[in-house]
């Protein structure tokens, strides 16, 4: 079942919400619960991709802290899902042993691509473009209680969204509350 499809903001342009790096980001609220099987999927184009580049996409934090318990971006020259993060900065889990997915791929600025994260109890799967790039076994299955889920931007301080902006295009946001097969 459909969890949560995002309708494009009334500034979007061909039904495409428009991110422009400003710290405008979508707030879906505190009430989302997927549960331990569930899919994220979008379509994004980004306008910066440089090394130092922190393009947050998706992000479901526990703001009491600041951690995230799912975030998926990209960052510098990669992709990135997070999931039970240790600490409050994005990028961390690639070097500190947090479990997630750090993907390397070299990607064209403004391009479109599909994005699909799979989470099946303590399986954790990316696809880009329809193509499996890698996978990971959790130690526990995904939960949920009172996190904020957002798109576009991300907090480093729990207390307010200011980091990390996303520039660029996003599109066919859903939150699906199964585990969809490729």
């Amino acid at each position: 079942m459909l969890l949560l499809a995002l309708a494009a903001p009334s500034l979007a342009a061909d039904n495409q919400a428009v991110f422009d790096g400003d710290g405008a980001g979508v707030d879906l609220g505190t009430s989302l619960n997927p549960g331990g099987a569930f899919t994220v999927e979008f379509w994004v184009a980004i306008e910066d991709v440089s090394s130092s580049s922190y393009s947050t996409l998706f992000e479901v934090v526990d703001t009491s802290d600041a951690k995230n318990t799912f975030y998926i971006g990209y960052v510098g020259t990669r992709w990135q899902v997070e999931t039970f993060d240790v600490n409050a900065s994005e990028g961390g889990s690639c070097t500190d042993g947090t479990e997630g997915i750090c993907y390397t791929d070299s990607i064209t600025e403004g391009d479109p691509y599909h994005v699909a994260v799979v989470v099946d109890g303590t399986a954790l799967e990316l696809y880009i473009d329809g193509v499996l790039v890698d996978s990971e076994t959790l130690s526990a299955s995904m939960s949920w209680s009172t996190e904020q889920w957002v798109l576009g931007v991300d907090t480093d301080s729990g207390s307010s969204f200011t980091s990390d902006y996303f520039s660029g295009v996003m599109d066919e946001v859903r939150v699906w509350e199964q585990a969809r097969t490729e």
